[in-house]
């Protein structure tokens, strides 16, 4: 999934200005929802079980983040969008912001209950395919 979501990432900065999905266009400030619904349809169809979507939020529950566990590890490819200076300790104590709360979903329980994949299926589809695509060449 770290290839995926390194391919996802160049996609997306790349082409943010013409891709027709929410917040893209400012890539990837706003966009974890986004990329994280992306990277949810990658495993999705490449049977990949063990993919968890967390949802933090942080101390008074009015700002949140989204990023995916897979295999112990985190994967967030809009942590940038928190600053430049990332080394271990920063990411760290921006996860910390939004462990105050938590919520993990599994794929299927995120995809179902995601108004923005609701909306706007057919676009994350289309773009899944086309970084599975690009892997596979």
């Amino acid at each position: 999934m770290k290839n995926e979501a390194r391919l996802l990432k160049g996609y997306l900065q790349e082409n943010k200005s013409s891709i027709r999905l929410p917040f893209v266009s400012g890539f990837p400030k706003n966009s974890c929802e986004v990329s994280v619904i992306v990277l949810s349809l990658i495993a999705k169809y490449n049977s990949v079980e063990n993919l968890k979507i967390i949802k933090g939020f942080d101390r008074n529950d009015d700002i949140y983040h989204y990023w995916v566990s897979y295999e112990g590890e985190l994967i967030d490819i809009t942590i940038e969008q928190f600053g430049k200076d990332l080394t271990l300790e920063n990411r760290a104590a921006i996860y910390k912001k939004f462990l105050s709360s938590t919520e993990c979903y599994s794929i299927d329980d995120f995809l179902l209950s995601n108004e923005i994949y609701d909306q706007y299926e057919p676009e994350f589809k289309q773009l899944a395919n086309i970084i599975l695509n690009v892997r596979s060449k």
